[in-house]
């Protein structure tokens, strides 16, 4: 998309935001609330049907524009030791008298130091990684928008639909140069009943995304580039970058895609406006290559829930009591595909399929947040997650591993009498590894599967070291309610520290 396109109409529809909520009267003082305050305590904005944001009835917009410099050692290696990012969004949640509409556009741009490793744009969404060598700079751009609405049908019956956009490109111009483009793509119309102080709701989901790498190599070096094709656990090949394993560069094939596309449904229960349950059920199919060059496929299921209970005190504090569970399982297929030539033409067959890599993960996230508008703000979170792996990318041998992770969050803020709020946020949490081999059957082979050690000692260190951090910020909002805030939180991890600064000013009606 072009970028300048995308700019203006983000302005067009800032500047629309702001005519229509200046023109209906607001329910509050805007500088009472923040705007994850207002997105936060409504369930139905979190969940999957949007057809009963209805529920809450407060208006709130916000924009912004800011930046953030992050910094250190304590990182995995597919992220940069430095990094600069700017960007700019558009929040806003409104509600009519018989129409609500909630919506957000955002762009973002990061430079990235000294880059390397993994070259998806998001290390572990997909169950296989491709990694590279070279250290370089890294330029990303993403590009989002969600709108959706919820109309009131009949007095009993609403009606609403959400659409989700995400585009994200990054480009790497050194020695093994690359593009990745990425589109994520969610639709979920839904609907909700009222029967008194209950009210349910049905909807379904269509989510597609895609993500495309294109590698070149400029000019002639003495030596190629090598990549390593990670299919689980860290296991793969590892060869030149035009090595026909890899698939970078396939003859027919534009770069390296992955597609995946995903149906569910989702049901709500609701008791007057304070209790709260959601379960989804999400059924994905991915594919790696194209035409008929399907190399890899990895079908997924996930099943979400999430049960909040919100309260009032006498003090007037707003209590959120909430458990947010997700279940999901990966498996991924590896075809069989040979090369048929006939007159000239190459064509290919596959002729079945193997299993080289399962995954499942568990987790559960027990929250509790307060809000005093104008006082204060408190969030305390606990998570606990468990993901299970089984590699079996060369028969006979088989590798299994188990990470436990658990982890404890708080952040806060205060409004004092002149404007201002500090903030403080505290965090720590670790894993446990456990790890497993066997044979399915007698060794024939002298060697075992090829393993990417050097990237996997520093995912190990990162998920197994116990690690703490703290954020200290401060916001000032004016009369106006405009508002400047800058922050600075800083991460320890097994002797290595990251640090990041963010300065951010916005406005919030």
């Amino acid at each position: 998309m072009n970028r300048k396109i995308f700019i203006t109409l983000t302005l067009a529809a800032l500047t629309l935001l702001c005519s229509v909520s200046l023109y209906s009267a607001p329910k509050f003082s805007p500088a009472q609330w923040r705007y994850s305050n207002i997105y936060d305590r409504n369930p139905w904005l979190r969940g999957d049907n949007v057809a009963g944001m209805r529920a809450d009835s407060l208006d709130i917009s916000e924009a912004l524009i800011g930046g953030n410099y992050t910094g250190g050692e304590n990182r995995l290696s597919s992220q940069a030791p430095k990094q600069w990012s700017v960007g700019a969004e558009a929040s806003s949640i409104m509600h009519l008298e018989r129409f609500s509409m909630v919506g957000h556009f955002g762009f973002e741009q990061t430079t990235m130091y000294n880059a390397c490793g993994g070259m998806f744009l998001e290390s572990g969404r997909y169950p296989v990684e491709i990694y590279e060598y070279t250290p370089g700079t890294k330029s990303r751009q993403v590009y989002s928008f969600d709108g959706g609405f919820s109309v009131d049908l009949t007095p009993n019956v609403r009606f609403g639909a959400l659409v989700d956009f995400k585009s994200t490109n990054c480009s790497k111009r050194k020695d093994l140069r690359y593009t990745d483009y990425a589109l994520d793509l969610s639709f979920r119309p839904g609907f909700q009943w009222l029967f008194g102080k209950w009210s349910a709701g049905l909807a379904a989901a269509v989510v597609c995304n895609t993500e495309t790498i294109t590698a070149e190599q400029i000019g002639v070096a003495e030596t190629s580039y090598d990549a390593f094709l990670d299919k689980g656990m860290f296991y793969g090949l590892e060869q030149a970058w035009e090595g026909g394993g890899i698939h970078l560069s396939e003859p027919g094939i534009s770069g390296f895609p992955v597609r995946e596309l995903g149906f569910g449904a989702s049901a709500q229960l609701s008791w007057n406006e304070a209790l709260y349950f959601d379960l989804s059920y999400l059924h994905s199919n991915g594919s790696m290559g194209e035409k008929d060059a399907i190399w890899m496929n990895f079908p997924s299921d996930r099943l979400s829930s999430a049960l909040q209970w919100k309260f009032r005190s006498s003090a007037g504090t707003e209590h959120i009591l909430r458990l947010d569970g997700i279940l999901k399982g990966t498996t991924l297929n590896e075809n069989v595909i040979e090369k048929i030539t006939q007159g000239g033409v190459t064509t290919r067959r596959t002729y079945g399929s193997n299993t080289v890599f399962t995954r499942s993960n568990f987790s559960l996230t027990p929250s509790w947040t307060a809000v005093r508008p104008s006082v204060y703000e408190a969030k305390l979170e606990i998570s606990y997650s468990r993901d299970n792996e089984l590699s079996s990318y060369q028969y006979p041998y088989i590798n299994g591993q188990i990470l436990r992770s658990v982890g404890l969050s708080f952040e806060g803020r205060y409004t004092a009498p002149c404007r201002v709020s500090p903030i403080l946020g505290l965090w720590a949490g670790t894993g446990f590894l456990e790890e497993n081999s066997r044979t399915a059957g007698e060794v024939e082979s002298k060697t075992g599967p090829v393993r990417q050690q050097s990237y996997y000692d520093n995912w190990k260190w990162y998920v197994t070291s116990p690690s703490f951090g703290a954020r200290v910020g401060l916001r000032y909002t004016f009369l106006n309610s405009l508002y400047l805030e800058a922050s600075g939180r800083a991460l320890f991890r097994g002797g290595r520290n990251r640090m990041e600064a963010s300065l951010s000013f916005g406005y919030t009606f």
